[in-house]
């Protein structure tokens, strides 16, 4: 399993014990994996950042924004 895939997965919080077995996929299996996980990763924050926005225009104006602060990351 390359550095990069392997790091992909650390970084979705997969346990290392799972990384250990995933690290038996072949390579290309492996890149499939970590590109899936990238492009779920990247659709859960659109989904949260639109309901984050949603949740915002239901406010009144002057909660947004220490609302706001305290979702930020």
């Amino acid at each position: 399993m390359r550095e990069e895939t392997r790091n992909t997965l650390a970084a979705a919080s997969v346990a290392d014990a799972d990384i250990q077995r995933l690290s038996e996929l072949d390579a290309p299996a492996a890149d499939d994996l970590a590109t899936l996980l990238k492009a779920a990763q990247t659709h859960q924050a659109r989904e949260l950042k639109e309901a984050m926005d949603g949740m915002l225009d239901a406010m009144p104006r002057l909660l947004r924004g220490p609302v706001k602060k305290l979702f930020e990351r």
